[in-house]
């Protein structure tokens, strides 16, 4: 148990250690991206803009709940990211709520955002000799995320 014990404290040390570089290079990436289209856009609109694509349409108050932000916030957020052409806002049948879909502008930019970063993290990867040790941190990264999210 104590071994356990040690390499989780090793596993967290040098999860601390990536986090960061993996986020500076995530940043790099969706600058150089956004200096073409003209827009900066903060970590929060980013992430907004994510949990919209990978919904396809979602209500701005369940964008609130998956940000675990105020509807408020939520609102502006969108309205902000309206005004530069990164997403429509439309009416749902319930007529107190509307709804958020990407703009096929900025569905441009994620798959050349995304082409970007699958090309950098590869490169990041080549550490993994063998395509079982590939599936393996593939596999690794899943249980993470099942974990924490």
């Amino acid at each position: 148990m104590e071994q356990i014990n040690q390499d989780l404290k090793s596993a967290i040390r040098n999860f601390y250690i990536a986090i960061p570089q993996i986020n500076k290079e995530i940043t790099n990436i969706l600058r150089q991206i956004e200096l073409k289209s003209g827009q900066v856009l903060s970590f929060e609109q980013i992430t907004a803009l994510s949990i919209i694509h990978s919904n396809e349409s979602i209500t701005i108050n369940e964008l609130a709940e998956e940000q675990k932000i105020f509807k408020t916030a939520a609102s502006k957020r969108i309205k902000k990211l309206e005004e530069c052409g990164y997403v429509q806002i439309f009416p749902t049948d319930d007529k107190r709520l509307k709804a958020v879909c990407l703009t096929l502008e900025e569905e441009l930019l994620l798959e050349e955002a995304t082409v970007a970063l699958t090309h950098s993290i590869k490169q990041c990867l080549d550490c993994c000799k063998t395509e079982q040790e590939f599936e393996e941190f593939v596999e690794q990264l899943i249980y993470f995320k099942k974990l924490f999210i």
